[in-house]
């Protein structure tokens, strides 16, 4: 494995000093990242990703430091020209919409501008108002755990069992099957 880049945008709305604490986290937090600042984007290469959440640690750096950065997080390649050609390409396109993106987020995002409200409501039946239905079923989908899905939706997890049954008896989707899952979820991300 050859490894992975960031692409951090906004670097120059930072002070000199802020700049030089943002510059000592990311090398406490990477393993030998290569430095490079090109129009605006500070360009990080680095051998190996991290455990650390990059959507999270924009977010507080942002808090922290008044800014608004937008960091864009690769894949993992296997060589250097793969890495380099990828890098070229994205760096062209228009990833800094949000705070925080990646190529799922950007392939969801992608497919989700094709996705009008009726072909959800048909998709959805007569959940498709039910908010609150709605979320547990997206919360059940991004933790993959009953019980945790049921306690960070508020919900007894017997009733997360009730809802997962319902759902798939009104719209025929089941949430046990990856495919539904990963199609059901493009949906709901933006809820």
């Amino acid at each position: 494995m050859y490894g992975y880049y960031l692409l951090i945008k906004g670097i120059d709305s930072l002070t000199k000093s802020e700049c030089e604490i943002f510059k000592e986290l990311l090398d406490e937090l990477l393993l030998s990242p290569s430095y490079e600042i090109k129009d605006n984007v500070l360009i990080i290469i680095d051998k190996q990703k991290t455990d650390i959440s990059w959507a999270e640690f924009i977010r507080n750096t942002n808090s922290d430091f008044y800014s608004d950065l937008r960091l864009y997080e690769s894949n993992s390649f296997h060589s250097h020209q793969a890495l380099s050609l990828n890098l070229n390409e994205t760096i062209k396109k228009d990833i800094f919409t949000k705070y925080y993106t990646n190529d799922k987020i950007l392939f969801y995002d992608a497919f989700y501008k094709h996705i009008s409200e009726e072909f959800k409501k048909e998709i959805f039946k007569s959940l498709y108002n039910d908010l609150e239905f709605l979320r547990s079923i997206k919360i059940f989908i991004e933790e993959q755990n009953k019980s945790k899905a049921a306690k960070l939706a508020n919900i007894h997890r017997n009733t997360l069992d009730n809802r997962l049954e319902k759902f798939k008896r009104i719209t025929g989707f089941d949430l046990n099957n990856f495919d539904d899952k990963a199609f059901i979820y493009i949906f709901l991300r933006e809820l």
